[in-house]
């Protein structure tokens, strides 16, 4: 029989070696958990982004119905006094659902005497209170007009029959 100058290797030899395969399953297990978990991450943050549009939107319209009652209430006001110069009218949160609801009326005398230039503003939000929960939502809208105040022939009743 012929002897070999080195040993064969036993089986007990082999054990002592890394296991190549176990390292390269938890590689795998790793990659797939860190796609996962951006996915996720990803999935949240868009779920996050579009509520805030939402809210926004809702926000927005909700200004524009505070702006049309500023100006029908600036419209009501003139048509019963044209001396009637403007207010800062703050309506009550419960009736708007948002913090902090202010409309400015400025009414500016025209150089027609029965004109008057009037100016809305609606605001919806608080800046100070927003600031501290780091996410702004002030909304502004504002709108200007002239307003015409009725003649004396325009207040009569035009049904009469002639």
């Amino acid at each position: 029989m012929i002897e070999s100058a080195s040993p064969m290797p036993t089986r007990h030899a082999r054990c002592n070696e890394p296991p190549r395969r176990r390292g390269t399953l938890v590689v795998c297990v790793v990659v797939c958990l860190l796609v996962a978990t951006s996915l996720a991450a990803a999935t949240t943050h868009a779920a996050l982004r579009w509520r805030r549009s939402l809210r926004m939107e809702h926000q927005m319209r909700q200004t524009e119905l505070l702006l049309d009652a500023g100006i029908l209430r600036a419209a009501r006001q003139l048509r019963r006094s044209i001396d009637y110069r403007g207010e800062t009218w703050r309506p009550r949160r419960s009736t708007v659902g948002f913090e902090s609801p202010v409309v400015e009326i400025r009414v500016i005398e025209a150089e027609d005497p029965r004109a008057r230039q009037v100016e809305v503003l609606a605001q919806l939000g608080s800046p100070l209170a927003d600031l501290q929960r780091s996410n702004p939502s002030q909304t502004n809208r504002s709108h200007k007009f002239l307003f015409m105040a009725a003649t004396d022939s325009q207040d009569t009743d035009s049904s009469s029959v002639e």
